[in-house]
């Protein structure tokens, strides 16, 4: 595929079918990722695809958490939505960073972090595969650690990188023109 065409037309999927991703699909996107511009070559991430049982309890930590903020309280009909969106359909990687004294090299790592995200993103469109990045305050709930055996204090889980087959039509988003975003100096 063009990458042009490639780029322009991948989008986040927010849901998605019961079809099996096959494993070689998977590391062949962590591969890519690896491909990622990353200063000094720290190769500072981890990806972790995570189990179904680990998605069904941190399904019920996102219900529990939602719940205590709902106004009026959560339907039983919104309970059920989270509860499908964790349990059912694509896969879960759970990815993140080993933290670094440095903050210079941490924000390095955490960019280099999200253009791997991207390479994987890529990758997977080109196959047939959406993906979406989330990074709500889940990520950082102590049973993600705990799942992954990473210690807090020495590694910053940064994404819920969700990957599958879409259910159903994905449609495209209008962008705005370059020249928002693009601007010459010195002229």
């Amino acid at each position: 595929m063009d990458i042009v065409k490639l780029i322009v037309e991948r989008r986040t999927v927010h849901t998605y079918s019961t079809e099996v991703v096959p494993d070689s699909i998977l590391k062949k996107a962590v591969e890519m990722a690896l491909y990622a511009p990353n200063h000094h070559m720290t190769l500072p991430y981890k990806f972790f695809r995570v189990s179904h049982e680990f998605r069904s309890e941190i399904g019920e930590v996102a219900i529990a958490k939602k719940a205590a903020k709902a106004s009026p309280p959560m339907s039983e009909t919104a309970k059920s939505a989270v509860r499908k969106k964790y349990t059912e359909g694509g896969e879960l990687i759970v990815a993140g960073i080993t933290k670094n004294s440095d903050p210079e090299i941490e924000r390095e790592d955490f960019a280099s972090l999200a253009m791997a995200l991207q390479n994987m993103s890529l990758y997977l469109w080109s196959e047939g595969y959406g993906s979406k990045w989330s990074s709500g305050g889940i990520i950082k709930h102590p049973l993600v650690y705990k799942e992954i055996g990473e210690n807090p204090e020495e590694f910053a889980v940064c994404a819920f990188f969700w990957i599958g087959k879409a259910a159903g039509a994905v449609r495209p988003i209008p962008r705005p023109p370059v020249e928002k975003f693009y601007f010459e100096t010195g002229k």
